[in-house]
């Protein structure tokens, strides 16, 4: 899959192609109850961030162990990391260990701080307005 890759500090990259297991493909094996609104992402180092259900079951959303033809490198998130396109960063997961499937919201270690629970880059939700 290739897809721009949009940081909530105002830099982009575009084009990476990562390779890996749609989020679709996850959608398929475990079928969610219905009524789920939420995904939340946890990283083996603690890392967690909420991700909107509509977002994470888009078809750019993928489960990635791949960047540009090679093994993710540690600092992108090796062995495997949640990667979805249409948010910024911070909610594509580094180290993912663990997906669950909600009904409520919760917060993750960045909207906890302040960031906004969407991340859209083009509709610039950084942080909630405090």
């Amino acid at each position: 899959m290739v897809a721009d890759f949009h940081c909530v500090t105002r830099w982009s990259v575009s084009e990476l192609r990562w390779e890996g297991v749609l989020a679709r493909t996850i959608l398929g094996l475990c079928r969610p109850k219905a009524g789920v609104e939420w995904v939340m992402a946890y990283g083996r180092d603690g890392y967690t961030t909420n991700i909107p259900f509509e977002y994470f079951a888009r078809e750019d959303t993928i489960l990635a162990h791949k960047l540009d033809g090679k093994s993710l490198p540690p600092e992108h998130g090796w062995p495997l990391r949640l990667v979805v396109p249409s948010l910024y960063a911070w909610k594509s997961a580094k180290y993912l260990v663990r997906l669950e499937f909600t009904r409520e919201k919760r917060r993750g270690y960045w909207e906890e701080r302040g960031y906004h629970d969407m991340g859209d880059p083009w509709r610039e939700e950084r942080r909630w307005k405090l």
